[in-house]
């Protein structure tokens, strides 16, 4: 729960049980949700090509964020696309 994972390239399906609920591509985050609310992560992600990935912790976030402000603008826009679209 401590670290959240940022898709560099490739992709997968999102899935909440047997339920496909979004698409993963490049340049996006996986795990916000949990890494924000400090809660057991709702959501399975499943590679649908070679990804690469990179695992961030929170100190590192944390220092992402210093940097790039913008980001959190991001992350929020998309956590709230995904509330919508449950």
């Amino acid at each position: 729960m401590g670290r959240v994972i940022f898709v560099r390239s490739g992709g997968g399906v999102v899935r909440v049980g047997e339920r496909e609920v979004g698409k993963i591509g490049p340049d996006q985050f996986i795990g916000e949700m949990s890494f924000f609310t400090e809660r057991p992560r709702t959501a399975t992600v499943r590679a649908r090509t070679t990804c690469l990935v990179q695992v961030v912790a929170r100190a590192e976030f944390a220092r992402l964020v210093k940097y790039n402000p913008q980001l959190i603008l991001s992350i929020t826009t998309t956590l709230a696309r995904r509330i919508i679209d449950l």
